[in-house]
């Protein structure tokens, strides 16, 4: 963490990062029980963190940072990915011993510059993305159409006999469909539109061939991508 010129070290920040705030509203109740509430905008809490200097150089550390709130200078707070401008509003420290000087901190926040992750970011790159929908298109049957329309019953209402070889083509295509499903609710970012599409397509296939299975492998089925009967 660094506050200024201040960078913390080993012991300095021990105790956690204490960030947030809340949102100023004006709730406004009506006689009818009603309420309006006007939404003005986030207020962010002090953020407090504490530690201990220790060294031979804890006094000088513990004076700079009181130094640094003496004079009321707007800094930048950072860690990790958080960033703040803030004023060092509060500072107390504990001296022990000239070696061991614990201490605690309050910064008021001015202005929160933290970036802020836009809902569709992922941590996936482009190229594992196309991966994972060129997958899906693969394994979601392009081209397959199965019309659950024309599988007739047997007069006395039973379905219609079995076909073994047809069955077991629906059975394997069901595995691939389930395994590309599965690798992509892993892989997929939360707003990969195109890959979700497909991820539907190949669930409506999914479906489509688990009803040619019921019905005994009876169905139609035309691959049109590749041509074949």
């Amino acid at each position: 963490m660094q506050l200024g010129s201040i960078t913390f070290r080993d012991f300095e920040v021990e105790a956690g990062i204490d960030f947030g705030g809340r949102q100023r509203l004006a709730v406004h109740r009506l006689p009818n029980g009603t309420r309006i509430v006007d939404v003005l905008g986030p207020d962010p809490a002090n953020i407090i963190f504490g530690g201990v200097f220790s060294g031979q150089d804890a006094v000088t550390r513990a004076q700079e940072l009181d130094a640094l709130r003496k004079s009321g200078a707007q800094v930048i707070l950072s860690w990790n990915s958080f960033q703040y401008a803030v004023i060092l509003s509060e500072f107390s420290a504990d001296f022990q011993a000239r070696n061991w000087v614990p201490y605690r901190a309050a910064c008021t926040v001015v202005e929160d510059d933290t970036p802020v992750a836009e809902s569709g970011d992922s941590d996936l790159t482009p190229s594992a993305l196309a991966s994972a929908a060129s997958a899906l298109t693969a394994a979601a049957i392009p081209g397959c159409v199965l019309n659950a329309a024309v599988l007739p019953l047997s007069p006395d209402g039973t379905p219609p006999g079995r076909s073994d070889d047809l069955l077991a083509e629906i059975a394997a295509r069901i595995e691939i469909c389930t395994s590309a499903l599965n690798a992509a609710s892993v892989a997929l970012g939360q707003d990969a539109n195109g890959a979700l599409l497909q991820v539907e397509e190949a669930l409506s296939q999914l479906s489509a061939l688990m009803v040619v299975r019921a019905y005994g492998g009876v169905g139609v089925i035309t691959r049109g991508a590749a041509g074949n009967a």
